[in-house]
C-alpha cells in the first residue's frame, strides 16, 4: 500500500549513486545475489506478490548484525540473520563509519517506508538519524505460531535451507519483539498494529491518517494470506503469552 503511495524503500531499491556502503552494482555481486535471490522474484512461495524491502536497509541491517552472528546453535551466513534469535539483554551498537553514512543517506530520501525484520534488532544504530525527522513508527504483528509457521516454510527455501524448530521460531518472536517494545524509550511512540486489523480493514483509516495519505483497501487480499487461522494461546510458552498479550493491548 506504502509501496503505491511513492514511499522509497518499499520498491526494494534506493538509487545508491551517493551511498557510501553500497557502490552501483553491488547487488549483482554472485555471493550477494546467492545471499538475497528473492530480490530477483516478483513472486515465490515465500511471498507470492514479491519482497516489498529495501535491499540496502536489509544489507546495512546485516552488516550491523554481524557482530551478533552466533545465535544460540548455528552460525548464520549473509543473508540469514533476519533470524537471529538475540537476547533481549543485548544492546545493539555499530562502530562502523561506512554504515553509519549509509543510514544517513537513507533517511534523506523521503518520504520513505524501510521494512525490515532486521530493524526490530538495529532500530537504536538508526535512531540518532531519525531523531529530527517525522516517522512514525509501525509495528506488525502476528498471532506467534502464525509467524513460526511462515518461518519454518520461508528456512526451507533453497536460499536459506535451514531447519527451523517451533521452540526456536518462538524464541525468535519472543526476542525481537521484546527488543522493540524496549525501543520504545529510545525512539519515542511506536503503532502496534495486529495483522489481522490490516487484513480486516478496521486500521486502515488510523494508518491513513497518521501518514497522511489514504491507503487502498483494494490491495488487501485475506484469502492469499497464509498461516493465519490461529486464535488460542494455550500451546504457547508463558513468556511468548505474555508478550503476545502486551502487545495486543497497545494495538492503535
Amino acid at each position: 500500500m506504502f509501496a503505491h503511495q511513492g514511499y522509497q524503500g518499499t520498491s526494494m531499491l534506493v538509487n545508491p549513486q551517493h551511498c557510501p556502503l553500497i557502490k552501483q552494482g553491488y547487488f549483482e555481486h554472485p555471493e550477494v545475489r546467492q545471499a538475497f535471490p528473492d530480490y530477483s522474484f516478483s513472486g515465490y512461495t515465500g511471498n507470492p506478490k514479491g519482497n516489498f524491502e529495501c535491499k540496502q536497509v536489509n544489507y546495512i541491517n546485516e552488516m550491523i548484525l554481524s557482530a551478533y552472528n552466533q545465535d544460540n546453535k548455528r552460525l548464520l551466513a549473509l543473508g540469514q540473520r533476519w533470524i537471529a534469535a538475540i537476547s533481549p539483554e543485548v544492546k545493539i551498537k555499530n562502530s562502523n563509519l561506512d554504515i553509519e553514512q549509509a543510514i544517513e543517506f537513507l533517511v534523506q530520501q523521503q518520504p520513505f517506508c524501510y521494512k525490515d525484520p532486521r530493524l526490530s534488532y538495529t532500530l537504536p544504530v538508526w535512531a540518532r538519524y531519525l531523531a529530527n525527522l517525522e516517522v512514525i513508527y509501525i509495528c506488525v504483528f502476528r498471532h506467534p505460531q502464525a509467524t513460526v509457521r511462515s518461518l519454518q516454510q520461508e528456512c526451507r527455501l533453497p536460499h536459506m535451507d535451514i531447519a527451523l524448530t517451533e521452540e526456536d521460531g518462538f524464541q525468535l518472536w519472543h526476542n525481537m519483539y521484546r527488543h522493540i517494545l524496549q525501543n520504545n524509550n529510545v525512539l519515542g511512540p511506536i503503532n502496534f498494529v495486529h495483522f489481522n486489523q490490516i487484513l480486516d480493514g478496521s486500521c486502515l483509516e488510523k494508518l491513513s491518517g497518521l501518514s497522511e495519505v489514504v491507503l487502498d483497501k483494494s490491495r488487501i487480499q485475506p484469502r492469499t494470506t497464509r498461516n493465519n487461522h490461529y486464535n488460542n494461546v494455550d500451546d504457547l510458552p508463558n513468556d511468548v503469552i505474555k508478550t503476545y498479550q502486551l502487545l495486543c493491548s497497545q494495538v492503535i
